[in-house]
């Protein structure tokens, strides 16, 4: 019904006018010349569909029938690759030399069946994140936030659905201290409460889209060769972020919260900077 000239005029357009629907159908018409304007959820249809996709137009491979899948053997090997030359390789590094999305590269390390982390203590041999260590930092973190107890508590847990984290001793501490209030993949199944890891997650969390990312970039160059010199070199970034940055991480964060809402839940991170 639109031309690709009038569907990325419309995504364009909707972005910079703050999402109105109402401001953008007026700016088409006044564009284009025409007496009548795309409805509301027409607009809201589109720019979803480009934050999912990336793309405004109706024939892309895999948005029909089952979709195409990016952790294939050769992806897996040649990612793996890299990790076994560094260990410390950044998501972003990994991504902009295999030409790989980040959200794919991330799922293909997620697994610990897809890629091995050497351990430099232990040559040959992996390092791995059990559940009892796990829940040694769960347990860790529970112990800082003591002296909230006198305060209701409001905030919910998530984690992702990595092996480690889905065992009954993790499953137990989590909802002794959080109860139903915790998004992990499996908890409701085990509790009967609280909420499942949903598949494809838009990334949300700071951690996630600014400090691993940034960390890794900072450290990276610095070739640590010993844990110690790793431990340093990660305080010593830490140190560095400023408080103003941070500021513009949590004000990111309200933006990105804003734009989930607008997207019904679907993915937006490629308008997002």
């Amino acid at each position: 019904m639109y031309s690709i000239d009038q569907r990325v005029f419309l995504v364009l357009e909707y972005h910079r006018l703050k999402e109105s629907p109402t401001a953008t159908r007026r700016s088409f018409q006044a564009r284009f010349n025409v007496p009548k304007g795309p409805d509301a959820k027409t607009i809201r249809t589109l720019f979803a569909k480009f934050q999912r996709t990336g793309s405004v137009t109706d024939d892309l491979v895999g948005n029909v029938g089952r979709q195409q899948t990016a952790v294939t053997p050769e992806n897996v090997a040649t990612v793996s690759g890299i990790i076994q030359q560094n260990p410390m390789s950044s998501v972003r590094r990994i991504a902009s030399e295999t030409g790989l999305k980040r959200s794919s590269t991330q799922k293909i390390l997620r697994e610990p069946t897809h890629v091995s982390i050497p351990n430099s203590n232990s040559p040959g041999h992996t390092q791995t994140v059990t559940s009892e260590r796990y829940v040694a930092i769960l347990e860790q973190f529970v112990a800082t936030q003591q002296v909230l107890e006198d305060r209701p508590r409001t905030e919910w847990f998530m984690q992702d659905g990595a092996r480690p984290h889905r065992t009954e001793q993790v499953f137990r501490f989590l909802d002794e201290y959080f109860g139903n209030r915790v998004i992990a993949l499996e908890y409701p199944k085990f509790t009967g409460a609280g909420m499942d890891w949903p598949p494809y997650s838009p990334v949300l969390t700071p951690c996630d889209y600014f400090l691993w990312g940034t960390l890794k970039d900072i450290v990276y160059p610095k070739h640590p060769a010993t844990l110690d010199q790793l431990e340093s070199a990660i305080c010593v970034a830490c140190e560095s972020i400023s408080v103003e940055t941070l500021r513009n991480v949590m004000a990111n964060f309200i933006l990105r919260l804003r734009h989930l809402c607008c997207a019904n839940g679907e993915h937006f991170e490629n308008i997002v900077m």
